[in-house]
């Protein structure tokens, strides 16, 4: 995991081709490694995502310091 520009990079794989990029601003992003490009962008939290987990059927779970927790569907 790494810090830079309001992003904190931590790698959570979905499918072997795309990432979720946690930040400091509360969103969540889906970065799809072959085209080099984000495919989608998650809004709902207040402040930085400090977690992510992934679970089956294209969903995921994140934590906040806003004290909340959502589920996700990618």
């Amino acid at each position: 995991s790494i810090s830079s520009g309001g992003y904190s990079y931590t790698f959570y794989y979905f499918h072997g081709t795309d990432l979720a990029l946690r930040s400091f601003d509360g969103l969540i992003h889906l970065w799809n490694l072959t085209s080099g490009t984000i495919q989608k962008t998650f809004s709902g939290h207040a402040v930085t995502v400090r977690g992510i987990s992934i679970l089956p059927g294209g969903y995921f779970v994140s934590t906040s310091e806003d004290l909340t927790i959502r589920t996700w569907h990618i």
